[in-house]
């Protein structure tokens, strides 16, 4: 998104001094905002994936949109509408945004690995982060498959960001696999940073993935980088938004032998409160947050798989520092492996007990 901010000030000064730019190059920065049209969600934030800039917050970046918008380089009208100063020092006046119409725009990006699923009514709001390159590039971390989860206005599921720092403790944490929503196995993330990258072998872990399947109502992708533990180990995750817009995610693990399984998902921030249960399903928590919004989550394990809630810890801005709850799954299990959670979405009209919500029936 800073980087759109960069291509607009490099076309404006060529369209003011007279200058052509590049061939293809308009068309390039047209699809840098495309995407960050994409990521930046309606009240104006928008998922971690990689490292934070040390130099610029999200607030310094609002209105960006609609000066990409004014001078037609973001075709689409923009998700985030605010006309900041930012927007006049560029235009020098405010656009005119039109109103907004009541169907959602589905957007894929697989060569650079984000994909979005939105319900029709945007209430739903997936943004999956899975580079299918097997190195990790500057400033990228070492998630494959992370993903950040919207219902309602809020974060239910938090990408939880990373930064690049010498002198913050959790700077190498941060790009690690454990702060990620994502799988590892053994210990391992599903790739390696760039800073690791250069201490190892070429021949270890080159190998990336790919975007199986992606539409409006399902993504799937096959990440290989865990063949560096067996030559037949993959991992596959697939998104899914079912006809009631709850979301299931399933992940399939094929190969053989015995590895510890370890997968995290971070909760949208400290306000939110988990309370486990039992069903005849298998483990469910019911999530409760701000505004009345209520989840419950319910799963279905692999033999040997346990689940825990830990406190974790999340950077909205650069070495700024939140905490979270973080569930987690935690076994030894044998290959191949099969598991797949669910969210069910609703508002809470009574207080919650640990029993499931009868406004959220499993």
């Amino acid at each position: 998104i800073l980087l759109s901010r960069t291509a607009l000030e490099y076309y404006l000064a060529a369209r003011f001094s007279h200058r052509e730019l590049p061939d293809q190059l308009e068309e390039q920065i047209s699809q840098m905002f495309q995407l960050a049209n994409d990521l930046v969600r309606p009240d104006g934030s928008f998922p971690r994936f990689g490292d934070s800039s040390p130099d610029h917050t999200a607030d310094d970046l609002s209105g960006l949109l609609s000066a990409g918008y004014h001078y037609g380089l973001l075709k689409a009208r923009p998700r985030h509408t605010a006309i900041s100063p930012l927007t006049l020092l560029y235009c020098g006046e405010a656009p005119r945004i039109p109103e907004a119409v009541g169907t959602s725009r589905q957007n894929t990006y697989p060569h650079g690995g984000y994909m979005f699923l939105r319900s029709k009514d945007e209430a739903v709001d997936l943004t999956v982060h899975a580079d299918p390159r097997p190195n990790a590039l500057a400033h990228g971390d070492s998630g494959r498959g992370s993903f950040e989860l919207v219902w309602a206005g809020q974060v239910i599921i938090r990408e939880p960001g990373s930064i690049l720092s010498s002198s913050n403790p959790h700077s190498e944490w941060s790009r690690s696999g454990l702060a990620q929503n994502v799988t590892c196995l053994n210990g391992l993330a599903p790739a390696v940073t760039s800073e690791d990258r250069k201490f190892l072998p070429a021949s270890y872990a080159n190998q990336g993935g790919t975007w199986v399947a992606y539409g409006e109502r399902e993504i799937t992708f096959r990440w290989d980088g865990f063949r560096r533990i067996r030559p037949d180990v993959a991992v596959t995750r697939t998104w899914r938004l079912d006809s009631s817009d709850d979301l299931l995610l399933e992940e399939n693990i094929c190969g053989s032998g015995e590895v510890r399984f370890e997968s995290r998902f971070y909760l949208g921030g400290n306000q939110w409160k988990a309370a486990r249960t039992e069903t005849q399903r298998g483990n469910a928590l019911q999530i409760t947050g701000p505004d009345n919004v209520s989840v419950t989550l319910q799963m279905e394990l692999p033999l040997g798989v346990g689940m825990a809630i830990e406190e974790g810890r999340y950077f909205t801005e650069f070495g700024v520092e939140r905490s979270t709850l973080v569930v987690v799954l935690r076994g030894d299990v044998t290959l191949p492996v099969y598991w797949k959670m669910k969210w069910q979405f609703c508002f809470a009209t009574m207080q919650t007990s640990p029993e499931l919500s009868q406004q959220c029936v499993v």
